[in-house]
Order: C-alpha cells, then structure tokens, then sequence
C-alpha cells in the first residue's frame, strides 16, 4: 500500500511539473522580465525627470507586461497545482484523496485570485496598446500607477492580504511611489533605495522565480 501510494505520489508529481513546463513555455522567465522591468522603467522615469514630451504609450506598455509576468507565472502555478491534485483524488484511497479535494478548492480558489489580478493589470496594458506611439505626459502616468494598484487591490483578497503587512503596505500607495521615483530617477543610489522600498513587487519575483527553479 505504502509503495503504491508512493508511486501514484509520483507520477501526479511527474504530470503536475510537464503541466507547468508546457504551460511556463507560453511566458517568459521572471529573471528576463525583472530586467526588462528595471530597462524600461529607468528609461521612462528619467525621461519623466527631464520634464522632456514623455515617453510614449508603447514605452510603458513594456513595463506594464514586465509586471504582468510574475503574475502569469503563480497563474501556471495555480493551473499546475490543481491538475495535480485532481488526478492525485482519482487515485488515491481515503481519506488522502479527501485531502486531495479539499486541496483543489484551495488551489482553485488561488488561481481564480490571481487570474483577477492578472485581470486588472491586462485592462492597463491594452490601455497602453491602443495608445501606441502616443504620448503620455507625468500627470497621466501617475494616474495609471495608481489605479494599476487599486484595481488589484480591489479584484484581488490575496492581494490585498498580502499589502496588509507594514512592510510591504507601499503597493498601495503606488502613485506617491512612482512620484518620489521620477524625483530621483538620475540619482542611481536615491532611485535603488525607493525600489527597495517597493518590497512587495521584489517579493513578488523572488517567489516566482523560485517556483521557477523548483519547477523546470
């Protein structure tokens, strides 16, 4: 029995990562889009600093999809997680395969979460889209962050859990954050530290990039 048990343990195992790898293969990885992330949000900030025209709509649409990546990845996270445990309740005696059900509910419930998050940040980013070379002056930008936040905020409990935390309760105040970021966008140390007071979206991809590494 025991060995039975661990064999199917094994190969829902097996089926949940190639679930992940084929779903994963449709997004890029959390290392290129944190990247991606610091490139262009530099660019668009110090263009914001320099009291230029502003970057275009085209140019933060690609921060806008750089922060949709971690989110994509708990998404294939959630996904995976549920087709493993339901094929692990298939086969699996009482009452491991009622500890199975109880855990698709759970892993149900975390991607519906996250498929609302991801939700709210897709309505910004074909915003930005449709605007294409248009430009977006400092004013309007800041608008957008902010509402980015309160959407996710609003669509998303875990989300809103997981600000609730002093430490990362900034995510709800991103206006006022992009705001002191434009401030000092030209001072590398200044702009570092004000990023590294954003821990929740560095948080963010360190746990997906770990899910990465576990997974593939």
């Amino acid at each position: 029995m025991e060995s039975m048990t661990r064999n199917v343990m094994g190969l829902t195992r097996w089926i949940t990562d190639k679930s992940f790898q084929a779903l994963q293969s449709l997004n890029s990885s959390s290392q290129k889009a944190q990247e991606d992330l610091k490139l262009h949000g530099k660019s668009v900030l110090v263009k914001y600093n320099e009291e230029s025209e502003g970057p275009t709509a085209k140019e933060i649409k690609k921060i806008v999809l750089a922060i949709l990546q971690p989110v994509q990845t708990l998404e294939v996270t959630g996904v995976a997680a549920t087709i493993g445990f339901y094929l692990a309740s298939k086969v699996m005696p009482w009452p491991i395969s009622w500890i199975c059900n109880a855990a698709i509910v759970g892993s149900a419930y975390f991607t519906f979460q996250i498929w609302q998050a991801k939700d709210a940040i897709l309505e910004e980013f074909f915003f930005f889209e449709k605007k294409g070379v248009h430009k977006i002056d400092k004013k309007e930008f800041l608008t957008h962050a902010d509402n980015l936040a309160d959407r996710v905020l609003a669509k998303c409990t875990l989300f809103r859990l997981v600000t609730s935390a002093d430490q990362t309760r900034s995510f709800r105040d991103m206006g006022d954050i992009v705001r002191n970021m434009i401030d000092g966008a030209k001072n590398e140390q200044e702009l570092q530290k004000l990023v590294s007071e954003v821990s929740f979206i560095g948080t963010l991809f360190q746990l997906v990039g770990q899910a990465e590494q576990e997974r593939l």
